[in-house]
């Protein structure tokens, strides 16, 4: 299992970096840091309706080869892909946007990038 992306998912304009998850992964999240407590509240909008999101930040989360350190993981409610079995969660446009370079390669599943700015001491590879 592994987290999507998804490119129809934006954001606004911020340096930050978030990346949604399942109430499923974020129990997980919960049952290692007891101490983990809301830092944000947004408020989404999708097919659904309007929703409040509750967003948490994090150490650090690895994606692949990628570790993304101080973001924030916005808990979904359960509905539609995010009441799925084998749902974890997804990034969007949000974390896209901070590279250069984005080579997607359909049939073998792999994304390819190349950090806009290889400094940023957020986002690193391993």
């Amino acid at each position: 299992m592994a987290f999507r992306y998804d490119s129809g998912s934006s954001l606004f304009e911020t340096d930050e970096i978030f990346i949604n998850t399942t109430t499923a992964v974020f129990r997980q999240l919960v049952a290692a840091d007891s101490l983990l407590k809301p830092a944000l509240t947004l408020t989404g909008s999708g097919i659904g309706g309007a929703a409040n999101l509750f967003a948490y930040k994090l150490d650090s989360v690895v994606l692949g080869s990628i570790v993304i350190t101080d973001p924030f993981i916005i808990v979904q409610p359960e509905a539609g892909y995010f009441a799925r079995k084998d749902a974890i969660g997804f990034f969007g446009n949000n974390l896209m946007e901070k590279f250069a370079q984005i080579s997607i390669d359909f049939p073998n599943r792999k994304m390819f990038l190349k950090p806009r700015n290889p400094s940023n001491h957020r986002i690193y590879f391993n």
